[in-house]
């Protein structure tokens, strides 16, 4: 889903694809908060949400024992909404 243009916030529900192991939403046009839900989802290896346009606090991902490669812009990610 990289590079397509995607806007609005990123839904919770992407949390209950469990056995996803990649998730490449960089290059969008998303906004607000990085769902915590996504640490639900203990399969993931990979997850990319660079160049969109998130604010507030990158969720722990403390469960995500798997994910080893994770892109994101530090753009914003800080400031509140």
């Amino acid at each position: 889903l990289r590079d397509n243009s995607l806007g609005g916030a990123l839904p919770k529900e992407y949390g209950s694809f469990e056995n996803l192991r990649q998730l490449n939403l960089g290059h969008n046009n998303l906004i607000g908060k990085i769902p915590k839900e996504l640490e639900h989802i203990v399969t993931l290896r990979a997850l990319a949400l660079d160049s969109n346009e998130f604010t507030g606090p990158i969720p722990d991902f403390e469960n995500m024992i798997r994910l080893s490669k994770f892109s994101f812009d530090l753009i914003g990610a800080f400031q509140e909404e």
